[in-house]
């Protein structure tokens, strides 16, 4: 079973609690996955593939996705979760 991430981040600029998430799912022993979402997200997703632990970046690089929105973010998340099965 794999771990989803949601990528806290704001002005091109990964949030700490996106670390402080990472560390705590990383007592599971399950494989990673960080989902960077937004709009121009290039350096954020750059930022995650650096973190230790992370098997896998995913971007969703779209301007409707820029302010975080759950009802943007949520179709996003259960795509994600159903091709995978989380």
């Amino acid at each position: 079973m794999s771990i989803l991430i949601l990528c806290d981040h704001e002005n091109g600029q990964l949030n700490p609690v996106t670390l402080n998430t990472v560390s705590a799912a990383s007592q599971f022993g399950s494989e990673m996955h960080v989902l960077v979402a937004g709009d121009q997200t290039g350096n954020v997703a750059k930022a995650a593939a650096s973190i230790a632990g992370i098997a896998k970046v995913l971007v969703a690089d779209d301007k409707p996705l820029e302010n975080g929105l759950a009802e943007n973010l949520a179709p996003l998340m259960q795509a994600y979760q159903a091709a995978i099965r989380i």
